[in-house]
């Protein structure tokens, strides 16, 4: 329903278009029916690729993000496995959004953290969505999906335990500004 909800209310041209909902017997949502997005994953598209083609590629991904972000939204899940790169659009590299299942409005409590090894250290204390969450998530599936190796390796080796604080990835320490 999150997912379902997000895609009606965002006008944005690098999200599927939703469909139509899929029932359940019980009467909430059991799948969403959405239009095919072209292109493979950021993770495999970046792989060993050069310089431009990856600047290219983040650029359309920061376009996209800022117009989810415009309309008030926090992705909440960004992964290079969400993230499509379209390598034949008429235009250079396209980009869609994929898997909006943890949606939020920008200030509200999240559903969860998405995949923990790319979740901003505010985001896994349980802080409201922020935009900044899906940079600090961008940041970490490109240098994955271009490198081969995380950005911040062992960070978070595990989701914190309730009441333990995560730690800041290393090199970010002191940079309070980079992530809420």
């Amino acid at each position: 329903l999150r997912e379902w909800r997000a895609l009606l209310e965002l006008p944005v041209a690098q999200l599927p278009e939703p469909l139509w909902p899929v029932p359940d017997p019980m009467g909430g949502l059991a799948a969403l029916v959405l239009s095919r997005a072209a292109g493979v994953p950021l993770s495999q598209a970046l792989r060993g690729a050069d310089a431009a083609l990856v600047a290219g590629a983040l650029a359309e991904a920061l376009r996209a993000l800022a117009a989810v972000h415009a309309a008030g939204w926090v992705h909440g899940d960004l992964h290079g496995g969400n993230v499509l790169l379209d390598l034949d659009a008429a235009d250079g590299p396209a980009v869609a959004l994929l898997d909006l299942g943890l949606a939020d409005r920008a200030g509200a409590l999240p559903a969860g953290p998405g995949l923990v090894q790319f979740a901003a250290p505010d985001r896994l204390r349980g802080a409201p969505a922020d935009p900044r969450d899906d940079l600090f998530a961008l940041a970490g599936s490109v240098w994955l999906a271009w490198c081969a190796v995380p950005a911040w390796p062992g960070y978070p080796a595990r989701m914190p335990l309730s009441g333990e604080m995560p730690q800041m990835p290393p090199g970010l320490d002191g940079h309070p500004d980079i992530v809420a």
